[in-house]
């Protein structure tokens, strides 16, 4: 015979009472996980086995189905696409992802998850690296650089990308010297560019640290906000005043600058010469070897970094600016001395007038080999109308 029942699903399922109550229990604990704070959110803690594998799967999936639709540029391998890439890699990306010869950076070991070191080959193809460069990715350290940087800018960062695991730290710094133009050049008149907010210190005449910009605006006028990258050479608004103006060792209220500051001030004033000389050598060698240069919320921890950065635009520029010194103060005590001076910074770029007022601090440390700067720090700002 045949057995006419009917299997009912209905009487091997959990009651609704029994599953409303296992909810509750898993929100409890859920609940005490969270505000009792016994997840380690911090850096230094990694993430258990198994959460870190579905972390990666989540990001990986996401990022390959979102970068199916993307087109890759028929002239991806064309040299100015590398050439360009090479110096927004430079600026944008060496200190975290690091580049060929260079060391780990402070920066680099103390992200978590880390930063892939690109020099050892990424092997996601053009279209998943141009969506992360694009889009960035939460919960880690990489930003959405599409929030600043046009399609094009980011191709040519994923032209020179794909060649940097070729290169060797000699090529690199080759590379990254000859790129067309510094970061400010690239990024002038970026669409939707809103790199600070300038509103506030167009009211007071004054311009923030991330403002040393060499770009004028449309009127002409020195520009009063940030329409140019924190990372150029903006911060030559405050180095290049005219340092030898200050060999009468005043200060900003006339009086004689303390005679233990004569021998620093002068090295302060040989450094810009050398730069304004081109000569990279002759700069260098009055810089300490861990110089920190602060500028604009970002810093250099080197004399190496500065040389392959900034000291090459430095040095342009320089070249054509005029410049005036305003004031300038500083003391010694020991081996330790400081100076900081304030300038009238002013000249023409691009066909366009400019006129800023510059400020920087130099800390010096003597040694065997005489004084030598340890840190730096530059800002600028608009001056108010008729105040110089």
């Amino acid at each position: 015979m045949t057995d006419s029942r009917r299997l009912d699903v209905r009487q091997h399922l959990p009651s609704a009472a029994f599953a409303g109550f296992l909810l509750v229990i898993i929100c409890g604990i859920g609940a005490a996980v969270i505000y009792g704070g016994l997840y380690n959110i911090g850096a230094d803690a990694p993430h258990l086995r198994p959460t870190y594998w579905l972390i990666a799967s989540l990001r990986d999936r996401s990022i390959s189905v979102r970068a199916q639709d993307i087109s890759v540029p028929k002239d991806l391998d064309d040299p100015k696409r590398v050439t360009t890439g090479a110096g927004l890699y430079g600026e944008m990306c060496s200190s975290c992802h690091l580049a060929p010869g260079m060391e780990k950076s402070e920066l680099s070991q103390g992200l978590y998850p880390q930063a892939p070191e690109l020099a050892r080959a990424d092997r996601r193809p053009p279209v998943q690296q141009f969506w992360i460069i694009k889009h960035g990715i939460k919960l880690t350290a990489m930003p959405a650089w599409g929030r600043t940087h046009n399609d094009d800018l980011i191709w040519d960062l994923v032209a020179f990308i794909r060649t940097l695991p070729q290169l060797t730290p000699a090529q690199y710094q080759a590379a990254v010297k000859s790129a067309p133009a510094d970061h400010d050049e690239m990024m002038r008149n970026m669409p939707g560019m809103q790199m600070n907010d300038s509103r506030g210190s167009e009211e007071s005449g004054e311009k923030s640290d991330a403002g040393h910009s060499h770009d004028t605006t449309q009127d002409g006028a020195a520009s009063k906000g940030g329409d140019t990258d924190e990372h150029s050479y903006a911060r030559v608004g405050s180095q290049t005043h005219s340092h030898d103006d200050s060999a009468d060792g005043t200060s900003t209220a006339g009086t004689p600058l303390p005679a233990s500051t004569a021998e620093p001030r002068a090295v302060v004033d040989t450094f810009f010469r050398a730069l304004a000389a081109n000569d990279a050598a002759g700069a260098s060698r009055l810089l300490d070897p861990a110089v920190l240069i602060y500028e604009s919320g970002a810093a250099e921890r080197s004399r190496e970094e500065y040389a392959s950065h900034h000291m090459g635009s430095d040095a342009a520029f320089l070249k054509t600016a005029k410049h005036r010194l305003l004031s300038r103060t500083g003391d010694a005590v020991g081996d330790i001395a400081w100076v900081a001076s304030e300038s009238q910074l002013s000249g023409t770029q691009r066909n366009k007038p400019f006129l800023m007022v510059s400020t920087e601090t130099m800390v010096l440390r003597k040694s065997a080999n005489g004084w030598r700067i340890v840190h730096i720090h530059w800002s600028s700002r608009t001056p108010k109308s008729g105040a110089y």
